[in-house]
Formats: C-alpha cells, sequence, structure tokens
C-alpha cells in the first residue's frame, strides 16, 4: 500500500509480522467489478477486473472467513491458492505467499472497517485485543446476482448468466 499513511502502514507491517504467529489460509484473488465509465453525455458501463482485493478461506471448513483489500494489488497467484497471514484478518494483516525462500510481504486492510481508525490498532494490537469499533461478521457478498472471485467466474460475468448491473446486498 503506499498511500499518505505510508509511515503509519509500515509501522504496522513490521508490528504484525513481529507480534503475530503467521498462520495459513485459502484464497480467491482478484474479482469483476462493474465500472461506469463517462463517454461524452453517456454512461457505459462494463466489467473490470480489479487486482485490489482477496478473500480469505478457512482452511479447516472451506468458507470465507474474511476479505481484504490492497490497494497497490494483491501480489498473489490467481485466482486462488494459499497464502500466510500475520495480524487479524478482519482488520488489518500481513500477507505472503506459502512457500520457501525469500518472499515479499505486504498489508492489506479489510474494506468493511474504517481505514485510519484499523491503520492506529494495527500499529500497537497483540494477539486477542478487541479493536475499538465495531466489528460487522464476514458474509460472502454476490451483489450482482452470482459469485464475481476470478477462481469462481473466470471470465466476464453476463446478464445472459443471470448477473445485474445493480448491486445489492451492501
Amino acid at each position: 500500500m503506499v498511500s499518505p499513511d505510508s509511515s503509519l502502514e509500515g509501522r504496522c507491517l513490521a508490528h504484525l509480522v513481529q507480534e503475530f504467529p503467521w498462520q495459513e489460509y485459502g484464497y480467491k484473488a482478484g474479482r469483476w467489478e462493474r465500472a461506469d465509465t463517462v463517454l461524452g453525455l453517456f454512461n457505459h458501463r462494463r466489467w473490470a477486473r480489479t487486482r485490489e482485493v482477496m478473500q480469505l478461506i478457512d482452511p479447516r471448513g472451506d468458507r470465507p472467513v474474511a476479505e481484504l483489500r490492497d490497494a497497490g494489488g494483491v501480489r498473489l497467484p490467481e485466482p486462488s491458492g494459499s497464502v500466510w497471514i500475520a495480524g487479524d484478518p478482519r482488520t488489518v494483516a500481513a500477507y505472503s505467499p506459502v512457500g520457501d525462500g525469500v518472499r515479499e510481504v505486504r498489508l492489506a486492510m479489510s474494506p468493511f472497517v474504517p481505514q485510519r481508525e484499523a491503520l492506529e490498532f494495527a500499529a500497537t494490537m497483540r494477539p486477542g485485543d478487541r479493536p475499538p469499533f465495531p466489528l460487522v461478521p464476514y458474509e460472502e457478498r454476490e451483489p450482482h446476482g452470482g459469485p464475481t472471485w476470478l477462481a469462481d467466474r473466470p471470465g466476464k460475468p453476463t446478464r445472459r448468466d443471470g448477473y445485474t448491473w445493480n448491486a445489492t446486498g451492501y
């Protein structure tokens, strides 16, 4: 992530890696999102791939447990695999591909928490700490009529397959 809070993000990343054990999760990387483009006086609607999001899968039950966003792009092989997580995937976590050798470690945040407050919390949190903001249990959302994760839907969603433009459920 690169943002005006980059020094805070750097502190969070170092703190999470130092304080939390790595845990292995399954993941789905990338999904289709609705994109509106203005062309002159008209809106043009299209589906666009985004690489900024990943869904974490419980390794013991194959159910989705969290969604994380890395504004710099999730740097994991598409469309799915295993990832190591350090931190609280419901708020802020460090992530790295599973494997031996030198790996990149990056920071990702839940899109469902207050971003600045979550970063400030993550810079000092310890395992078991509760965040100072409410957490909503993760629930997989299908606002366009079906799954939009690339692992589930490699091709663009179509109306013929039951997908809609109007998002519901958010």
